[in-house]
């Protein structure tokens, strides 16, 4: 969330909604909390700076008992996979 929260100025000037949703109530995980927020906070400002101005933006986060997922679903250009 600080991360989502962090972006919200960049979100606004772009008239980009931006939408989280946590599948679980709770998740723990152990991590270097400044690089994963730098981290987030880097996939959040691409996915805003390459959608189309007024189109949204989505977060989910889930998990498993092993692992955590964070997803981000956005309206831009995307990354060739070839």
């Amino acid at each position: 969330r600080s991360c989502t929260e962090a972006s919200k100025k960049l979100f606004h000037e772009k008239n980009i909604f931006i939408s989280l949703t946590c599948v679980e109530p709770s998740i723990f995980i152990e991590a270097d909390r400044s690089r994963m927020e730098f981290v987030l906070s880097t996939i959040l400002e691409n996915a805003c700076s390459y959608s189309p101005t007024g189109r949204n933006i989505a977060v989910t986060v889930s998990a498993d008992k092993r692992r955590a997922a964070v997803s981000v679903t956005d309206a831009g250009i995307g990354i060739d996979p070839h």
